[in-house]
């Protein structure tokens, strides 16, 4: 990305109306819905490192929409555990441990993240997939039924 358009995004002001903001919202759940559903098929495919990316990134995107729903404003970050703040340290939301899946981001598409030796194909096995895919549906789920109590209607 140039560093044009890097700078743009990191300052790109809040939604102006209610209608931008939920037209936003609506195109981060979109995002996190293609994603989860990339998850999925990567799965069965039996591509498990980048199913667990794609997990990751379902749940970061859910989270930005969610966040334009409350508080106007998604947040630019590549972890789950940055963008998670004390406000949604709720027990329902804690049970899924979405910040766990932050380890999916570098790790599963970075060889840096190891020893020379390692393969990174070979370290995220099936269950990694099922287990972030899971974690992802139950953290997304719980995103859209609080969007939905703050009046947001295109959570589905």
């Amino acid at each position: 990305m140039q560093d044009t358009t890097r700078a743009w995004l990191e300052n790109l002001p809040p939604p102006e109306n209610a209608l931008e903001k939920d037209l936003r919202a609506a195109q981060w759940f979109a995002l996190s819905d293609q994603n989860l559903k990339d998850a999925r098929t990567l799965q069965n495919a039996g591509s498990y490192a980048s199913a667990c990316f794609h997990a990751q990134q379902a749940v970061l995107m859910a989270l930005n929409g969610f966040l334009l729903v409350s508080d106007g404003q998604a947040k630019r970050a590549h972890s789950i555990g940055e963008v998670v703040g004390k406000e949604l340290a709720r027990e329902e939301f804690a049970q899924f441990e979405p910040e766990r899946l932050d380890r999916y981001y570098w790790g599963t598409r970075d060889p840096e993240a190891y020893e020379p030796s390692a393969i990174i194909l070979r370290i995220f096995g099936r269950r990694d997939a099922e287990d972030a895919i899971r974690a992802a549906e139950g953290t997304i789920d719980i995103l859209r039924n609080w969007a939905k109590e703050l009046g947001f209607v295109r959570a589905d």
